[in-house]
Parts: C-alpha cells; sequence; structure tokens
C-alpha cells in the first residue's frame, strides 16, 4: 500500500512539472508569435519610410532642407531632426530597441503579460498611420527654428503664429531626453547628446526661448503649459516603456498635489489617426487577431497615400492577441 502510494505522488508531482512546462511553453509560443509579428510591422515601417510614402516624414525631410539653406548656422540641427523623419532617425530606431528588450522567454503570467503589453503598444506605435502623426512634433520643431518662416502643421491657425521654445513638443519625450532633479530639488529638462543643441538654439538665438527664463526648461513651468505636442496628448503609452509612464505617472501625482494641473489634451494629427487611436483604445485587450495583414507589397500599397494626402485606413487597427 505505502509503495503504490509513494508511486502516486511520484506520479502526481511528474503530472503537475509537466503541466507547468507546459504553461510555460504556452507563454513563450504566444509571445513568440506576437513578437514576429511586431517585428515585420516595425520592418513594414522601416520600408515606408525609405520609399518616402509617409506625408510627414517628406514634409519634414523639406523643411530640414529649407531651415539649412534659410539659416546656414541651423544646418546642424536641420540635419539631425530631418534624419528623425528616415529609419535611421531615432523615433523609428527606438521601436527597434525596445522590441530587443522584450523578454521573449516569460516564465509565468506576470512576465507574460509584461511582454504582450509592451508588444501591443508596439503594434500601435509602429502602425503607420499612428506614426506619421508622431512625426509632427518633428516637423513643428523644424517650424518653430524657422521662427515663423515655415509654417506649422496640424494646428490651430489661432496658435500657429504664437512664438514657443523651439523643440517644445520633444521635452517629455524619453527619446530625446529627460527629468533630472538638481540640488535645490527642481526638476528640469535635460537633452540627450546632440539635442543638446536645442537647448543652445533656444538660448543663443531665440533668447531663451518665449516665455522660459534663459536656461534649462523647467519641469513645473512647462509641465502646466504644455503646447501641441502628439507625444504628451496621445503618444505617451506608445512611445515610451514601462518604466518611462511609471515616472510619467508619478511626476503627474507629484505635481497635482502642488496644484498644478495637466492641460487637457489637444486634437492634434489627422483623424485617421485620431479614429485609429480610440479604436486602439476600445480593442486593448482584445484576443482577436490583428485586422490588415496581408503582403508586404499590399500593406506599402495602402499607405503610399502618405505622399500625398494625410488620410489613411481604419484597417489592422486592432491590438495583438493576448492568449487569454
Amino acid at each position: 500500500m505505502n509503495h503504490l502510494r509513494n508511486l502516486l505522488q511520484v506520479f502526481f508531482i511528474v503530472c503537475v512539472m509537466l503541466a507547468l512546462q507546459g504553461c510555460g511553453n504556452q507563454y513563450e509560443e504566444k509571445v513568440a508569435e506576437n513578437y514576429q509579428m511586431t517585428a515585420q510591422r516595425i520592418v513594414d515601417l522601416g520600408k515606408l519610410l525609405d520609399n518616402n510614402q509617409l506625408r510627414n516624414a517628406l514634409i519634414a525631410k523639406n523643411y530640414a532642407d529649407k531651415l539649412a539653406y534659410q539659416q546656414p548656422d541651423m544646418a546642424d540641427i536641420a540635419d539631425m531632426l530631418g534624419r528623425d523623419a528616415t529609419s535611421f532617425g531615432t523615433p523609428y530606431t527606438a521601436l527597434n530597441r525596445r522590441l530587443q528588450a522584450v523578454n521573449q522567454k516569460p516564465e509565468n503570467e506576470q512576465a507574460f503579460n509584461i511582454s504582450i503589453n509592451e508588444l501591443n503598444n508596439l503594434w500601435i506605435a509602429s502602425d503607420p498611420v499612428i506614426f506619421n502623426d508622431s512625426l509632427l512634433d518633428t516637423v513643428n520643431t523644424l517650424a518653430d527654428l524657422s521662427n515663423g518662416k515655415l509654417p506649422r502643421v496640424n494646428i490651430p491657425k489661432k496658435q500657429a503664429g504664437e512664438l514657443i521654445t523651439p523643440g517644445n513638443q520633444l521635452v517629455g519625450n524619453p527619446n530625446y531626453g529627460e527629468w533630472k532633479t538638481d540640488s535645490s530639488g527642481n526638476s528640469f529638462w535635460e537633452w540627450y547628446g546632440q539635442y543638446m543643441m536645442l537647448s543652445t538654439v533656444a538660448n543663443a538665438v531665440f533668447g531663451g526661448g518665449f516665455g522660459y527664463n534663459r536656461g534649462p526648461i523647467q519641469r513645473d513651468n512647462w509641465y502646466s503649459r504644455q503646447n501641441y505636442s502628439y507625444h504628451q496628448d496621445y503618444g505617451r503609452s506608445s512611445y515610451g516603456s514601462a518604466s518611462d509612464r511609471a515616472g510619467w505617472k508619478k511626476s503627474s501625482e507629484s505635481l497635482s498635489k502642488k496644484g498644478i494641473k495637466t492641460p487637457p489634451a489637444k486634437k492634434y494629427g489627422s483623424i485617421a489617426g485620431q479614429k485609429r487611436q480610440s479604436n486602439y483604445a476600445a480593442n486593448r485587450g482584445s484576443s482577436s487577431k490583428p485586422r490588415g495583414f496581408g503582403s508586404a507589397s499590399k500593406r506599402a500599397s495602402t499607405y503610399s497615400s502618405y505622399s500625398s494626402s494625410s488620410r489613411g485606413t481604419s484597417s489592422g487597427s486592432r491590438g495583438l492577441k493576448s492568449g487569454k
């Protein structure tokens, strides 16, 4: 009897181990499937950029060339921002870095959910319609650097002529810099590497940047008076990591205690992009397979209208499979 009991116990333990192993494999398989789909989507987006099929990318390149010609002393910063509208630029390469950081072998449900959530955000961020809208921040930064010679895009005429700090649209975007704290406890924006040129230009050429004191942009001042920025109004959840979003939430709560409220989101970008964002929000967590998956050539054709129009399609706007 004891021998039989021991055999049953061993059999039970083996079954449990096999079941756990099966769960682990299931998590890994589902992440692998979604990872491959997202990776291909990012590759397809890069092809659209390389083939000049995103309207705002074309505008950014055109603005960069004109700014460099009109103001030779800004040629370096113009070239840098023009590059950001290509597959070699920061906005696009950041998608690949985030993809590579995804845990492809989650060992439990919590790790699985983290991986799937990040892949879902990357899926949204690499949607050509949404990525095209996100480039408005680059376009309008170039417009601001031209001191009004190049018009802003997708901004109401009433605000289009207002002078603001060049690069204001990029402040708060983790691809371009980060918030630091000085010895007095004040939080200020510090640009990364080559983007420090934006601060130099704002201080040296624009006298501190229209409304800001000469020097770094202070978080409290900037937070309560944000101008049109796709990243701040729509892109934070898709174009930042989980730690970036957590940092933003903590910062928002801290400033809220001081009585500093976040300005309401402004309507910014194409109608197609706004609809796409709304669809993603409604379908977040859906277990359905994303729509709009055909051949690479078909997808490229679908979005080729961006070279002459800001209209897009509504296909492919559902999230990745959660496996739930």
